[in-house]
């Protein structure tokens, strides 16, 4: 029983569209009313994918931005490390490097 409701659902949605255009070709206000509000859905949906559009060339150069900042931090650290390594201090018993304990 539970599958047929989707298919039952379905069904009613289908015969009431089906209503509707044959209402729109007899009656023009009707007809009138379809299109326009086909054309409102129309404008919405560009007006979304424009905003998406634009969201995602920002974060686009943000990341981007991001990765190159990342690039040259790397290069750096990697300059540094290679100029002068350095190395870690040895721990006494107590945890302190040599240098605290003195």
């Amino acid at each position: 029983m539970l599958p047929l409701l989707p298919f039952l659902a379905g069904v009613v949605v289908g015969a009431s569209a089906l209503g509707v255009y044959r209402r729109a070709k007899a009656d023009p206000r009707v007809g009138k009313a379809v299109e326009n509000a086909s054309h409102t859905l129309r404008k919405a949906a560009v007006s979304g994918l424009e905003s998406i559009q634009q969201s995602s060339a920002q974060w686009r150069g943000r990341i981007a931005g991001e990765s190159v900042a990342a690039d040259a931090t790397d290069e750096k650290k990697a300059e540094t490390t290679a100029a002068n390594p350095r190395r870690r201090q040895a721990r006494t018993a107590d945890g302190k490097t040599k240098k605290e304990s003195q």
